[in-house]
Order: structure tokens, then sequence, then C-alpha cells
């Protein structure tokens, strides 16, 4: 998890919106992944395909940018912290 977030700090200035949205992607596919719920899993990647459009064009802005990678690393530290409460509150807080 970790490592993908640090793989968007390092291109976030300079990649393609296409390329932060599957990064982007990857770490929530990651994160619902490890809560070994399939249910979750399957759901999370249908409206990942829905809303692909949507994705790609919320990285054209870098302000968005510095806004998510934020928002993930909070959430990606809470859960390293074994922080559950942490992370629900900062992924109810997300724009």
């Amino acid at each position: 998890m970790l490592d993908i977030i640090e793989e968007i700090k390092r291109v976030k200035e300079d990649a393609e919106p296409l390329t932060l949205a599957e990064l982007n992607g990857k770490l929530h596919r990651t994160l619902s992944e490890a809560s070994h719920n399939k249910f979750l899993v399957d759901i999370l990647e249908n409206i990942r395909l829905k809303l692909k459009i949507v994705r790609v064009t919320l990285f054209t802005s870098f302000q968005r940018r510095e806004e998510e990678l934020k928002e993930h690393s909070g959430i990606a530290m809470a859960i390293i912290e074994r922080n559950p409460d942490k992370a629900y509150q900062l992924m109810k807080g997300m724009n």
C-alpha cells in the first residue's frame, strides 16, 4: 500500500491523468482486497469501471492531485497503525 502511495508522490506532478487514475485504482483495489470481503471487492470494481471517465478527469486538477494524495496517505497510515476508527473517519471525510 505504501509503495503505491510513494509511486503517486513520485509521479503526481508530471503524470498523465490516466496514469494517476490507474495508480489510484490500484490503491483502492489493494485496500478492498485486504478486507477479504469479496462483495466489497466486486462492488468497488464495478463502480470503478462505470466511472472511469470521471476518475481520469479528476486528475487533470493539480490541486485535486495533492488533496487525493493527502487523503490516501492519512488513510494508509491509520490502517498501518491499526486504527480503524481513524481510517473510517478519514474515508468518510474524503471529497
